[in-house]
């Protein structure tokens, strides 16, 4: 990734090559610049664009900082008995027991989810306690979940991924390597199954196209007809915790 110099400032610069792309634009992020560009656009004519665009890039840098500066801080909630926690795309009651005799808390699922702590665990650390044990559930339950959906598309697309990895990713839901290793957001386990099955084929069907060209889109559609409606409640949705919550 290159960057972008502002003063003594380093804004990371992204360049991405697009088959939809009719003309050079800018994206603007807190994170980074994007820069989308036809396809076989000169190098030579992107950094000229970007270079007399460059007031522009460092007046929305500015604002958008300035907004996540200004943000108020997201309310959090307690995990504790009685909260309701995002579950699969539903709120779901959490129950916690104490004085447990397992040396380790113990996480089950019925009608509520049920943390079990071990007896002696500290008033102070109950919450970080509770939450590393949900998070370490919710990942194995979502480990579960994606090896059935990915059995059973990798056998219709005669493609397996190299390896699937969870992650927190801020801006993407997954994504695919040209080595065909598929990451995922592991707060993929926030969401309905059908939105969590999208996301997974999205990825498998990279490893027929590695890009998102018209073959790819119908390789899509081809096995989940209704991907448009998907790809909707994606857009709309918005977590109950905020992301670095479970950090």
């Amino acid at each position: 990734m290159s960057f972008l110099l502002f003063g003594k400032t380093k804004i990371p610069f992204k360049l991405r090559y697009s088959t939809k792309a009719k003309r050079l634009h800018i994206k603007v992020q807190p994170e980074r610049v994007e820069v989308v560009a036809p396809l076989k656009t000169q190098r030579s004519v992107i950094e000229t664009f970007v270079h007399q665009n460059r007031r522009w890039i460092e007046k929305k840098k500015t604002e958008l900082d300035e907004k996540v500066r200004n943000r108020p801080l997201p309310h959090v909630i307690p995990l504790i008995s009685g909260t309701k926690i995002p579950f699969r795309g539903t709120l779901i009651g959490l129950t916690v027991f104490e004085e447990g005799k397992e040396k380790t808390p113990q996480v089950r699922h019925e009608q509520d989810i049920l943390v079990t702590l071990p007896r002696g665990t500290t008033t102070a650390g109950k919450e970080a306690t509770v939450k590393k044990a949900l998070k370490a559930w919710f990942l194995e339950h979502l480990r579960i979940e994606v090896e059935k959906i990915s059995e059973h598309y990798s056998r219709i697309l005669q493609a397996r991924p190299a390896k699937i990895r969870f992650r927190r990713q801020k801006t993407r839901w997954g994504s695919c390597s040209s080595k065909g290793s598929i990451n995922l957001n592991w707060h993929l386990v926030f969401v309905p199954q059908p939105i969590l099955e999208y996301v997974v084929v999205h990825e498998l069907c990279h490893l027929r196209h590695l890009n998102h060209s018209p073959q790819f889109w119908g390789l899509v559609a081809n096995l989940i007809p209704d991907y448009k409606t998907r790809i909707r409640w994606l857009k709309e949705y918005r977590p109950v915790f905020p992301a670095e919550f479970w950090d």
